[in-house]
């Protein structure tokens, strides 16, 4: 398994090596805190100007370092099993079982909220009275769809500006052919703040 995962990453025969694989399990971990540092940093200034990720991108970058995280347990795993030292058995049998479960649990809970988060939330771009703008559906219990400023493929405005509630969930309103009416519509200027509705 830690041979069949890292011969995507790096050479098998390099991998092979000791240092290879010390310097594998050290380069994925780098990476790992490149890109929590760098998705810190860009939604921090993002958020300066009032702006956040799209949905796809934020699924993407969840995606990755999900990989990464796997690929960093293997490394753990290969480093491991060069142990030679005193109870080499036992620390070998129990740190890889260890790690195993953990990498396990992760992966699982990982894989369902990122499936869970990409399926339960579809984006569309619209028109709404003559203004470009993103919609995003959400309809695992009940369908909403907030309006964003639409700013370019990768980011969005951070406040929705429009809410539309149309009651139990399931499906996708803008993908009716005869869209039906929202129960309730509430505004919402550049800040958040409430500045109008219609409904119940």
């Amino acid at each position: 398994m830690v041979k069949a995962i890292a011969t995507l990453i790096v050479p098998i025969d390099w991998f092979k090596k000791q240092n290879g694989r010390v310097k594998f399990t050290i380069i994925t971990l780098l990476l790992i805190a490149a890109l929590v540092f760098f998705a810190i940093a860009s939604l921090l200034i993002l958020a300066a100007f009032r702006l956040t990720y799209r949905h796809w991108v934020i699924s993407a970058g969840f995606f990755v370092l999900l990989l990464l995280f796997a690929a960093f347990s293997c490394g753990l795993i290969a480093c491991l099993l060069m142990y030679t030292k005193r109870f080499r058995v036992l620390i070998r049998t129990a740190g890889t079982i260890a790690l195993l479960a953990t990498v396990g649990c992760g992966c699982f809970w990982g894989c369902f909220i990122s499936i869970f988060y990409t399926a339960s939330i579809e984006e569309q771009m619209v028109e709404r009275d003559g203004t470009k703008m993103l919609a995003e559906v959400s309809s695992f219990l009940d369908v909403d769809v907030y309006y964003y400023d639409y700013k370019n493929w990768f980011v969005r405005s951070d406040k929705y500006r429009i809410h539309e509630w149309y009651g139990d969930g399931g499906y996708n309103p803008l993908k009716h052919e005869l869209m039906p009416e929202p129960i309730t519509v509430t505004y919402f200027d550049e800040n958040g703040n409430r500045i109008g509705g219609a409904g119940q």
